[in-house]
C-alpha cells in the first residue's frame, strides 16, 4: 500500500510538473480531498486513527477565504465497553493566506462545527458535540489548479 501511494504521488508530480503559476486568487472555488490522522488527548480514551476528509472552499479575496468540511474516522477505544468508534466531523473555517501569489502559500485557519461519535455502548452512542478549531497549514502549487496541502489543527470540543 505504501508503494502504491508513493508511485501515485510521484506520478502526479511528474504529470503536473510543468510551469507552475499556482496562486490563491479572489473568486476561486476549491475542492480538497484529504487523508490525514487524528490524535486524541488522554481523557478521550481513543487511539490515533486515520481520517478521510473532503473540503470545499471559496476565496473572497486573494488572502481571505472560507471552507466547509466533512471528516470521517473510525478509531479504537481503550475502554472495555467500546471497541470501534466512528467519528463524523463537520464544520466551517475561515482561512487567511500569506503570500497568496506564490507557489508556496502558508495560511492560518479558525472555525467551528460539530461532530458525532457512534459506538456500541451508551457512553459514545450517537453522542453529538460542538467544537472550535484553529491551526495552520501550507499549500504548495504544482500546477495552477493543483496543489499539495498540509494542515495541522487543534480541535477544542465541548464535552
Amino acid at each position: 500500500m505504501k508503494r502504491v501511494c508513493a508511485y501515485t504521488a510521484v506520478s502526479l508530480v511528474l504529470a503536473f510538473s510543468g510551469a507552475a503559476f499556482g496562486a490563491v486568487s479572489a473568486g476561486q472555488f476549491s475542492v480538497s480531498p484529504m487523508i490525514g490522522g487524528y490524535t486524541y488527548d488522554g481523557g478521550q480514551h481513543l487511539d490515533t486513527a486515520p481520517v478521510y476528509s473532503l473540503r470545499g472552499g471559496y476565496s473572497f479575496t486573494d488572502r481571505v477565504g472560507v471552507e466547509a468540511g466533512l471528516d470521517y474516522s473510525i478509531t479504537s477505544s481503550r475502554l472495555k465497553t467500546d471497541k470501534d468508534v466512528a467519528i463524523f466531523k463537520y464544520g466551517v473555517e475561515g482561512l487567511y493566506h500569506f503570500m497568496p501569489d506564490k507557489k508556496l502559500v502558508p495560511f492560518v485557519a479558525a472555525g467551528l462545527g460539530g461532530y458525532n461519535m457512534s459506538g456500541p455502548s451508551a457512553l459514545v452512542s450517537r453522542k453529538t458535540m460542538g467544537f472550535i478549531d484553529y491551526g495552520g497549514g501550507v499549500k504548495y502549487f504544482l500546477y495552477d489548479r493543483l496543489a499539495l496541502r498540509a494542515d495541522v489543527r487543534h480541535v477544542v470540543a465541548n464535552a
